[in-house]
């Protein structure tokens, strides 16, 4: 039975139930009292309740209680959670005739206030989907919706059945007496007809009008969420629009989606959309530009580099970045946030390109000129340290990195909130890589690199290269050689690291000729000059040159 501790928590959030199911006892006469008023029901757009059944209490004095879910853009609260939400998504999507990525990407579902138990099971769906629609439609149900039902996959209003129908029923009677239509699905059926009393007959046709979307409103919408940096859904947007748009805005899709494939290690086929991107960018005028944003080649000049960078292009990438960064310096947007920003991303792209090219130096120069002078912005600059103390320690100021990975650490406050977990784990693999702090060796063969996850694989390289020489090799042969994956020219570039620091080990010399071989094959790669010299010396043994070059 429910302690009284429990029913007083239930009473703050549906005092209805409190009422009427306290136990028979003194103590709990005394409470039921208290006049509490019944729950506050009435229709709300993007609102909706469904019943979810109470499990702790087997006397079933206690049957459970209304939880209510709100649709909105960008709303606070307990969401709820997959798979009911795509679920709900792929739902309505269906009844308008259009896909999920068309919905607004700040659209969020959330129990509200959170219940006082856990919600399991997927019987919140249909109200769920009633929220929705009442949101992208932007009509007042004609009374609170109220339902319990899963919702089908086989299409169109298909909805399925629930179990305990009977006792949400006695729920919803003892919360919302006035409730006169509620759905509660005790077997499979449809949910139009309901639909339609709480929306209007014409309920679908004005569900497919506020759906309707043109590929460019995608795109826009795929811009402002990438720039939110709501990584995710820019790119679903983006990919949707794709195919079916032109000029400035295909620029901004293929720039979207092509950023994401270098993210998720795709150099090849990111570098062409970029390229592409950049090529659309230089057809329109200047007033379809600055639609989007004035400083777009600048800024697209910062994803480029990488992308030149990741195919070895290094010479092309440092002409592409340099050239931003003069255009900048002579904009007429000086000064303003917007300026800062892109300043500081085409510097931080620079400095890895002249850090593989050797010119460290020019490398250092550059992020102390931009990133950490005239582009300064407070949320970068943990990063931006950082950036500058791995270049100082590859060239070979180690005490001053130090300083300057210290200077990172009192920095991370001010890093944007969805970054800094990101950015004191960069530090902290500075740390070790500068020998501030200590990894242990591996003790056994460690799982297989998983790039979803990059800091975490990093960190094991670290792990691996001060273990012993036959276990990296019996590592590269189970999870590099045996696994046939494909290599990517960053991947390639790491994997090089670790084999620098095993350098001159018999155990590895054929792995580290074939990387080698490997990435000296990437078509149109410039490894020209230092990183040439590097692998060279890697190749006789000495792994220092390529340690301190690697940009990764």
């Amino acid at each position: 039975m429910a302690s009284l501790a429990h029913i007083a928590s239930l009473w703050r959030y549906a005092p209805g139930s409190y009422r009427r199911s306290l136990p028979d006892s003194p103590a709990a006469r005394a409470r039921a009292a208290v006049q509490a008023p019944l729950l506050d029901t009435r229709a709300a757009v993007g609102a909706a309740w469904f019943p979810a059944v109470y499990e702790g209490d087997e006397s079933g004095r206690l049957p459970g209680f209304l939880v209510r879910v709100r649709a909105g853009l960008d709303l606070p609260g307990q969401t709820v959670t997959e798979p009911s939400w795509s679920s709900i998504l792929a739902w309505v999507a269906g009844l308008a005739g259009v896909g999920p990525e068309t919905f607004p990407s700040g659209l969020r579902l959330v129990l509200d206030p959170p219940p006082p138990t856990p919600i399991r099971g997927p019987s919140l769906e249909l109200a769920g989907a009633a929220a929705v629609i009442s949101l992208l439609t932007g009509r007042m149900p004609a009374e609170a919706p109220i339902a319990s039902a899963k919702l089908s996959p086989d299409g169109g209003d298909a909805i399925a059945a629930i179990h305990n129908a009977e006792l949400k029923r006695e729920i919803i009677r003892r919360e919302a007496p006035s409730c006169a239509a509620p759905l509660v699905a005790g077997r499979d059926g449809r949910a139009a007809a309901w639909l339609a009393g709480l929306f209007g007959a014409d309920w679908r046709d004005a569900l497919i009008r506020a759906c309707e979307r043109t590929p460019e409103s995608l795109v826009r919408e795929a811009w402002r969420a990438h720039n939110a940096r709501n990584h995710g859904p820019a790119v679903r947007l983006a990919t949707a629009a794709l195919d079916t748009t032109r000029g400035v805005h295909r620029a901004l899709a293929l720039w979207i989606v092509g950023a994401d494939d270098l993210h998720r290690g795709q150099a090849g086929q990111g570098l062409q959309r970029l390229v592409e991107a950049r090529e659309l960018l230089a057809v329109p005028s200047d007033e379809e530009v600055a639609e989007h944003d004035v400083l777009l080649e600048e800024h697209l000049a910062a994803h480029l580099g990488i992308g030149l960078l990741d195919n070895l292009r290094i010479r092309s990438a440092i002409d592409v970045l340099g050239a931003a960064l003069e255009r900048l310096a002579d904009s007429q947007v000086r000064h303003g946030r917007r300026w800062r920003s892109v300043g500081t991303q085409v510097a931080g792209s620079l400095c890895r390109a002249l850090r593989v090219a050797g010119e460290f130096e020019r490398a250092a120069t550059t992020l102390e000129a931009w990133s950490l002078g005239r582009a300064a912005l407070p949320e970068e600059r943990a990063r931006s340290l950082q950036g500058l103390a791995a270049i100082q320690l590859a060239s070979g100021r180690r005490e001053r990195a130090v300083e300057t990975l210290e200077a990172a650490r009192r920095a991370l406050p001010d890093a944007m909130p969805d970054e800094r977990l990101s950015t004191a784990g960069y530090i902290r693999l500075t740390r070790i890589r500068a020998g501030v702090d200590a990894v242990e060796p591996c003790e056994g063969l460690p799982p297989a690199p998983d790039w979803r996850h990059p800091l975490k694989t990093l960190e094991t390289l670290e792990r691996l290269a001060r273990s012993d020489a036959e276990l990296v090799s019996q590592w590269f042969e189970r999870h590099v050689v045996a696994s046939r994956s494909e290599v990517t020219p960053p991947v390639l570039m790491l994997f090089l690291r670790l084999l620098a620091a095993h350098a001159g080990a018999p155990a590895l010399g054929a792995t580290t000729r074939e990387l080698i071989r490997g990435l000296r094959a990437v078509p149109g790669g410039e490894l020209d000059g230092a990183p040439n010299d590097a692998l060279s010396a890697l190749e006789g043994g000495i792994g220092a040159p390529w340690l301190a070059l690697c940009p990764y």
